[in-house]
């Protein structure tokens, strides 16, 4: 057989049928993802040098209801910038300061990036070259580890895979294209509020 060849890339969904097919797969690739990302997530207590670090900050922010300026030990730190702060400090709000708490946003945005990078798959090449990316992904073992932790690359991955889709978009989106290249932006923006410049 002749092998498969790139499609040409294009914006989510013509049909039902494409909609509910690929809703169908995203369903499937979060409930995947998330039992490996979410499964026993606040069992162990914090360990790496960096997630404690960025844990302690956090809850310090929240006693003193401070939103622009992380510290650590009363003293600012600021060694990253603000989105992993934020973001940490807001599921703080809705789980609490504890270890699931602080790993929440590193255990939703991996599912987030296995989700980006099957739409990219489907947007170079076919649907289940997405799907079977996306599930490998997911089971990558420094992938897996590492979106189970409190750090700033599952921020940054999440944000540079968005980044890198709607630029996709944006090569076949007509009267739309100007939109996704702004989205595409407006997410390496978020990339650099995450880890900084690179």
């Amino acid at each position: 057989p002749e092998p498969e060849t790139a499609a040409e890339p294009s914006a989510p969904l013509q049909t039902s049928t494409g909609r509910r097919a690929r809703l169908r797969d995203i369903a499937a690739i979060t409930l995947f993802s998330g039992m490996i990302f979410f499964f026993g997530l606040g069992s162990s207590a914090l360990w790496d040098r960096d997630e404690t670090e960025y844990a302690q900050s956090v809850l310090e922010m929240q006693n003193a209801d401070e939103w622009m300026i992380p510290t650590l030990d009363n003293h600012p730190f600021i060694e990253k910038p603000i989105m992993l702060f934020w973001v940490t400090r807001v599921s703080y709000l809705v789980f609490g300061a504890n270890e699931g708490g602080a790993r929440f946003p590193g255990a939703l945005f991996g599912v987030l990036s296995c989700v980006a990078v099957y739409l990219i798959g489907c947007s170079l090449w076919t649907a289940r070259t997405g799907f079977w990316s996306a599930l490998i992904l997911s089971t990558s073992l420094l992938f897996a580890g590492g979106h189970r932790l409190l750090l700033t690359d599952p921020f940054l991955v999440l944000f540079s895979l968005l980044s890198l889709l709607f630029y996709i978009y944006s090569r076949s989106a007509g009267r739309l294209k100007i939109v996704h290249m702004l989205i595409s932006y407006f997410f390496i923006g978020f990339g650099v509020l995450s880890k900084g410049p690179i």
